[in-house]
């Protein structure tokens, strides 16, 4: 079996690399794999709800069961929408989330 032959029988991606488009083709690959693998980020404290923002480049990330973000608080942690689509950025653009610590009140 050749490799062609085995990868669209798999379901998998095959790209030209003398395709000028290659790069963007790698790229959103890339996002591909980041949508379906990354769909939980844990946060390193408690979060005020409200101050949540999400970000990726100039793109900002609703909070959307399906098309963005929700906070879960039993995991304390952002999962992200099956229907999320990130728009293309230039390389190196990570996701930034920005909120205000949650403060709680002892009585």
């Amino acid at each position: 079996m050749k490799i062609t032959e085995a990868v669209k029988k798999s379901g998998g991606l095959m790209f030209n690399v003398c395709d000028p488009d290659f790069g963007s083709q790698v790229g959103q690959l890339a996002t591909d794999v980041a949508q379906k693998v990354s769909k939980t980020l844990y946060l390193n404290r408690a979060p005020d709800v409200k101050s949540i923002v999400v970000t990726y480049g100039s793109q900002v990330i609703a909070n959307d069961r399906l098309k963005g973000w929700t906070y879960v608080p039993a995991k304390n942690a952002l999962e992200f929408g099956d229907e999320l689509v990130l728009t293309e950025q230039p390389e190196g653009t990570t996701l930034t989330v920005n909120f205000n610590a949650a403060r709680y009140e002892v009585k």
